[in-house]
């Protein structure tokens, strides 16, 4: 008899409920105890953990847990919840609408949400008469009489322009020395937060002196009554000045810090370089010569009323390179009530240099964002199927845009009634999709609109301008909307760039059904900074398919390009390995892999690098390849047990083949699991089943009294042995099961042939049990343990004795 020896197994080709430990013993490997919570299958996408508090995102809800406790709900979409980004001590949710959410801690520590995009109050640009200027030529000697039929000599008409443009010099002074403008002028606002990030910038807005253009005099009658002297003249305009008005404090107000005022130079009618027009005029006893300013410049005149929509296109067009802050209020809406102030603010320059300003603005190249950059851009909402924060950037793929709903009839408006109202913005897109705005007063009826309509979408088409005064019939106009030269936005231009009035519809009033859509760019890329998730700095798109999961690289992967992030995107088409520069100004994106991903859950972080699913291949990414680590995995989703270092895959039918990094196990399944969702974010492991959404990292037992085990082990010897016998070393409290021993078929879990021994084992187990086994020999022998056991079931290898 040959002494009996402990049995080395060349593969565990099944092990299913059971995992070894660190002292290389088997123990239960049951799903961890206490579900979270029970809201109608929700679809875990991230966590986010703060002070021993995890909030995660589900279906149409995000909650926070403390341990393994719901602490608060929140309700949001209906549809889904798909990002949720830490925002520094922050968290900012957007459901499927595009709507995004900030939840932050009081000071009691209870989280509580507002959202985070709610409409700003509007802030009403408006002029105001600041009095009548002057400036006094005195009498002209001409060179000689002048009778009827004599042409004005050159000489004369010379010193007659010069006298014209230097009281046209002399009013611009006298409005700049009161702070006060007396030509069409270009302004919009912009409101900041208390971090000084830009909430909203409004429709930029062409102003001028209630009154009109013709408010500035262009031309002048000049008297002689000698018909050799031309008398002395005042040439005269009216001055104004702007006034912001203010809505009354509110919750979206409350989160405006600043508000700074962007005014453009004026535009002026002429360059004062040349001599004007002048046609001689007799009367019975004067000489009448009308006179009028030389070549035009960019200004807006009733001479000249397409050139005047044409300027007014171009400065509006480049509002933001043309505009410079003139004035800034902390706190604008801290009244109770609404209020008025007049600006008052430094007029700079002079009208050589508002001239020049203006024409360079006008003559420079504009560079026009691409359609798609434009409407992900502020103050469209974005939102992403798949987002992930890499330090402060926040980078999202497969992007959600919910178009701005836009302005109200107030915001465009110049000219007031002191009458109640009610009115409407709609807005129609490209798509047949529009978005309404409602708004109504007491007093301040608009009656009066800036002559430029703009609307910050570049497909949009038509904006419908509707408003009902008490007392009077409904008005309204439609204007069509173009592309502007920038392709930040759509807008439109009165005739001759002055403002308007709405015409009589004839309609009974009523406001239109917002027909929204939310525009899906599912090949799209974008970036921006985590604590401004609303300013994309940059944009790129795959060639083909639908982007479904992004992961950032591990630390150790960022190093093979310093300087820049790196993230890997799943999608149908493959695998992408993405770069962002560390200012977020750029993007570059190229293909690792053609294989593709199908969802978020398939790509997770781990201690090893980025693992994947794709084309049903488990694969390990790096820079520039995807290795394949396991072949036809059959799962659809992966998780990361940071605790263990093991990797999950979870099948369709909720089943999790595991990966074991530690120990000498390599593999084990938990076949009831009943996995519907996981997350993974390298850190967390969380999974949805049947009873909630369970802590895959928690190391406690599971409730339930007994779990299904089984455990096949294959032995092949370089000899054929007779075996004698079976040794069983475990220990629990209830066990029903059995063991059996048969001739292997082969070691990839192929059928085994007859069984040569099988005992049934049933109670508590205390000590090793020992089977008698009588074989002839055997190269390939299998010992397989199935059936039920207790939580507290830990069992050594089995081990063969033989002759």
């Amino acid at each position: 008899m040959l002494p009996s020896r402990q049995n080395d197994y060349t593969g565990v080709t099944r092990c299913e409920g059971l995992r070894l430990n660190a002292e290389g013993r088997y123990e239960v490997a049951a799903l961890p105890p206490g579900a979270m919570a029970d809201y109608g299958q929700p679809r875990c996408v991230v966590a986010h953990a703060d002070g021993g508090h995890t909030i995660v995102a589900s279906r149409g809800a995000v909650l926070t847990f403390a341990g393994v406790g719901v602490t608060q709900h929140f309700t949001l979409g209906a549809d889904g919840v798909p990002m949720v980004v830490a925002a520094g001590y922050d968290v900012i949710a957007a459901d499927t609408t595009g709507e995004r959410y900030l939840f932050s801690r009081n000071a009691e520590g209870a989280w509580q949400m507002r959202l985070f995009d709610a409409a700003l109050p509007v802030v009403e640009i408006q002029t105001a008469d600041a009095g009548a200027l002057s400036s006094h030529v005195d009498e002209r000697q001409l060179s000689q009489a002048y009778t009827t039929g004599l042409r004005l000599a050159h000489k004369d008409r010379l010193a007659l322009s010069g006298d014209l443009c230097d009281a046209y010099r002399g009013i611009d002074a006298a409005a700049r020395a009161a702070g006060a403008l007396w030509l069409p002028v270009v302004a919009y606002y912009r409101l900041y937060d208390s971090a000084g990030r830009l909430l909203l910038s409004s429709a930029p807005l062409l102003l001028m002196h209630p009154d009109g253009v013709d408010a500035v005099a262009t031309d002048v009658v000049l008297t002689s009554a000698d018909r050799h002297t031309v008398d002395a003249y005042d040439y005269t305009a009216r001055a104004y000045k702007l006034t912001l008005r203010f809505a009354a404090d509110g919750e979206a107000a409350k989160r405006v810090a600043r508000i700074d005022l962007m005014v453009s130079p004026a535009l002026h009618v002429s360059d004062l370089s040349g001599a004007g027009d002048c046609s001689l005029l007799t009367g019975a006893d004067e000489l009448f010569a009308r006179l009028s300013l030389p070549s035009p410049g960019m200004g807006v005149s009733a001479r000249t009323p397409i050139a005047s929509q044409r300027c007014a296109a171009a400065v509006t067009e480049r509002a933001a390179e043309l505009c410079r802050c003139v004035y800034s209020l902390a706190n604008p809406f801290s009244a109770e009530s609404a209020r008025q102030l007049t600006v008052e603010f430094a007029v700079e320059g002079d009208v050589t240099s508002d001239l020049a300003a203006v024409k360079r603005a006008a003559a420079a190249a504009v560079t026009p964002y691409s359609p798609l950059t434009a409407l992900v851009s502020q103050p469209n909402m974005v939102s992403a199927a798949a987002s992930t924060a890499v330090g402060d950037t926040l980078v999202m793929a497969s992007l959600m845009v919910r178009r701005f709903r836009g302005y109200g009839p107030a915001a465009y408006a110049v000219g007031y009634a002191d009458r109640s109202w009610y009115g409407y913005t709609e807005v129609t897109f490209a798509d047949g999709s529009t978005r309404v705005y409602e708004a109504s007063g007491t007093s301040r009826a608009p009656i009066r609109f800036a002559p430029v309509l703009w609307h910050p979408s570049p497909d949009a088409v038509a904006l419908t301008i509707t408003v009902r005064v008490s007392g009077e019939r409904t008005r309204s106009i439609t204007a069509a909307l173009r592309r502007d030269a920038t392709g930040r936005g759509a807008l439109w231009v009165a005739s001759g760039a002055e403002p308007f009035e709405l015409a009589e519809s004839g309609d009974a009033y009523s406001v239109p059904a917002e027909t929204d859509t939310l525009l899906t760019m599912p090949q799209m890329v974008a970036v921006a900074s985590v604590s401004d998730p609303s300013a994309v700095t940059a944009t790129a798109q795959v060639p083909a398919g639908c982007l479904h999961a992004i992961v950032a690289a591990a630390h150790q992967q960022s190093s093979w390009d310093f300087g820049r992030i790196r993230c890997f995107v799943g999608g149908d088409s493959g695998i992408y390995s993405m770069s962002v520069s560390i200012d977020r100004s750029k993007i570059g994106i190229s293909r690792i892999d053609a294989r593709g991903v199908a969802s978020q859950q398939a790509m997770t972080p781990t201690d090893e690098g980025v693992a994947a699913i794709a084309g049903g291949d488990i694969v390990m990414l790096s820079a520039t390849r995807a290795a394949t680590v396991r072949s036809s995995c059959g799962g659809v989703m992966l998780a990361w047990r940071r605790g263990r270092r093991e990797l999950w895959c979870v099948g369709a039918d909720g089943g999790a083949d595991i990966a074991c990094y530690d120990y000498k196990q390599r593999r084990y399944t938990i076949s009831d699991a009943a996995i519907v969702a996981v997350l993974s974010d390298g850190c967390y492991a969380l999974a949805e089943t049947a009873a909630g959404i369970i802590d895959l990292n928690d190391e406690g037992r599971g409730e339930a009294p007994t779990v299904a085990v089984e455990l096949r082990c294959v032995e092949r010897c370089t000899q054929s042995r007779p075996i004698r016998g079976l040794t069983l070393d475990a220990r629990c409290s209830a066990i029903d099961g059995v063991v059996s021993v048969c001739h292997a078929a082969g070691s990839r879990g192929l059928n085994d042939g007859g069984i040569v021994a099988q005992r049934h084992i049933a109670g508590a187990v205390r000590s090793p049990l020992t089977f008698a086994v009588l074989t002839r020999g055997r190269t390939a022998v299998a010992v397989t343990l199935s059936g039920r056991v207790s939580h507290d079931f830990v069992m050594q290898k089995p081990q063969l004795s033989y002759d």
